[in-house]
């Protein structure tokens, strides 16, 4: 048997690698909890000095190193192990690092994930089947993986700097972004268009780190920061409306609420603006739909949606569909105007 032959991808190899893919998650997770991306960031190391630096177990530590290195996270040179381009993005220090969504998926979506068999048969909420609460009471009532959870989010540095350039805001004065989390969106906006006025408004814990991330740029005379509840009501005055990933969160009739109070707060004419992966030809399917399932283990509804049923859902809370404009990592701006 040739060589070439004997390494042929089968059956068997692809469902394999299938069935380890968590296996590799949680090394990756591991690496990220440890800080071994940091211990690597001024250079290569061994085994020896990253388990001295990290308190953990030396052999353990080469083996897992090795593992990584296999992965693609690390590099192996010398007896000493570096950062590949994966690996620097598990620094905590970079701007558009994905450790903090490690740590939270690698720990709470994980754990929600473990009890997807049960839920699929009964239909029960898998992240509420794990924690006996909902995803978003969660995080109210642990602040610290709230925080954590906006990090997460506003680690997306790609697709939050696309934004400002995908749409003209030059001929707005004030945007209102609902669920704005952190404020790293806002941030962006103020920065690129200096005679735009802003709201941040998301649920109490976001608040905090949302005036820091404000202040820290220093657009904070630009810029005020507001908590509630986004299926009660949002602050009315925007000439622009934005929502940026959080129809994907919610159910049809949730989502039908939140747009109907941007709507009450919205004048006729002013715009609203959607961030949202949008399902459809042209796209890849294996990471909308990875998000889709997501969205159902921890919400047990919400997801990926078409444009058919993100225009319903915009015509019914008296919006009309202007332009669907495509964004970095599948996602869309998708423009609608607030009818008389």
């Amino acid at each position: 048997m040739s060589e070439d032959l004997a390494r042929a991808k089968t059956p068997q190899l692809e469902l394999m690698n299938l069935i380890i893919g968590d296996w590799k998650a949680r090394a990756v997770y591991a690496a990220a909890e440890l800080g071994w991306p940091d211990r690597l960031a001024d250079g290569p190391r061994t085994a020896a000095q990253v388990a001295a630096d990290s308190g953990t177990d030396p052999v353990a530590t080469q083996r897992f190193l090795q593992y990584l290195a296999a992965l693609g996270v690390f590099r192996e040179e010398d007896g000493a192990f570096a950062l590949t381009g994966l690996g620097e993005l598990l620094r905590s220090d970079r701007e558009d690092s994905l450790r903090p969504y490690t740590l939270i998926a690698g720990s709470e979506f994980h754990r929600a994930w473990t009890g997807i068999a049960s839920a699929v048969r009964t239909g029960q909420n898998a992240f509420e089947g794990a924690f006996q609460s909902s995803f978003f009471e969660y995080l109210s009532a642990n602040p610290e993986r709230g925080k954590l959870f906006d990090k997460a989010m506003a680690g997306n540095t790609a697709l939050f700097d696309a934004i400002p350039d995908a749409y003209g805001f030059g001929a707005h004065q004030r945007f209102v972004d609902v669920g704005g989390g952190s404020g790293e969106l806002a941030v962006r906006l103020l920065a690129a268009h200096q005679e735009l006025h802003g709201v941040v408004y998301d649920a109490e814990q976001s608040a905090e780190a949302a005036k820091k991330a404000i202040a820290d740029a220093g657009v904070a005379e630009r810029c005020e920061v507001v908590s509630g509840d986004f299926l009660e009501s949002v602050p009315e005055g925007g000439d622009v409306y934005l929502l940026a990933r959080v129809l994907v969160n919610w159910p049809d009739e949730d989502c039908a609420r939140i747009l109907a109070n941007c709507a009450a707060a919205a004048a006729p004419g002013s715009r609203l603006l959607l961030v949202e992966r949008v399902s459809g030809p042209g796209v890849d399917n294996a990471l909308l739909l990875s998000h889709d399932t997501l969205m159902y283990v921890l919400f047990g509804g919400g997801g990926i949606r078409s444009s058919a049923e993100v225009t319903r859902l915009l015509e019914e809370a008296g919006f009309a569909l202007d332009s669907i404009t495509p964004l970095p990592q599948e996602f869309s701006l998708i423009s609608a105007t607030r009818r008389s």
